[in-house]
């Protein structure tokens, strides 16, 4: 069980009622969805005006406690937040606070929102490709898709964010800058593989790995490599 203090509770149910995507009974629903919480949403309430549904339900999340194992419901939902809201600083900086805090989870790494992002538009500049070919494909596609999927990583910096990355050779991951940003924190990295649950719901069997010792550290282009 999680309780927050008075004024933090109060600043998190205000940045609640204030967001949009937070405004009606079906947005609620789809947003705890969506954050992994599907089986609380009976034990909650989800009607009323945004100031009595967001309180209703932060103070659910926090008599519920943890919705697995590793993490706190209200954690899940922070952190599905931070995905949702995007670069706002101030309201990221408040979320992550609270899951440090409050030891609900690690917060997800987020990537800064671009300021240089436009484009030139002119009509004559931008072209439409139309691929005329069948889309369908083989149950085997699904297989593949699953192999491949193995070579996906949870990458976690102890105490400070998590992210993803892939394998793209035995001992050799790849990753975003924003979240492996430098050789200190690849060497305090976790990389964690198999981090899934079951069809019934049951996490699976997890592989825990270090970067190796004065292993390889590659920046490209925005991306870092790095041997096990």
């Amino acid at each position: 069980m999680t309780k927050l203090q008075h004024q933090d509770r109060k600043r998190l149910i205000s940045i609640l009622e204030r967001w949009q995507l937070f405004g009606d009974y079906e947005s609620r629903r789809q947003i705890l969805i969506s954050a992994g919480l599907q089986d609380i949403i009976p034990q909650i309430d989800l009607h009323g005006s945004p100031f009595i549904a967001s309180s209703k339900i932060v103070e659910a999340l926090e008599l519920y406690g943890k919705s697995t194992a590793e993490e706190e419901a209200l954690g899940r939902l922070l952190n599905r937040l931070k995905e949702l809201i995007g670069a706002h600083d101030e309201t990221q900086a408040f979320l992550d606070e609270l899951l440090f805090k409050y030891h609900l989870m690690l917060p997800i790494k987020t990537q800064k929102e671009p300021t240089n992002w436009r484009i030139d538009t002119a009509s004559e500049s931008v072209f439409e490709k139309i691929i005329g070919e069948n889309t369908l494909r083989d149950i085997a596609f699904l297989k593949r898709g699953f192999e491949a999927g193995r070579s996906v990583g949870y990458v976690e910096v102890p105490n400070r964010w998590t992210g993803t990355g892939f394998l793209i050779s035995p001992n050799l991951l790849i990753t975003n800058n924003h979240v492996i940003p430098d050789i200190e924190s690849a060497t305090q990295a976790i990389f964690r593989f198999n981090y899934q649950v079951s069809f019934g719901g049951a996490m699976e069997i997890v592989e825990d790995f270090k970067a190796r010792d004065k292993g390889v550290f590659f920046h490209k282009c925005g991306a870092r490599l790095f041997r096990d």
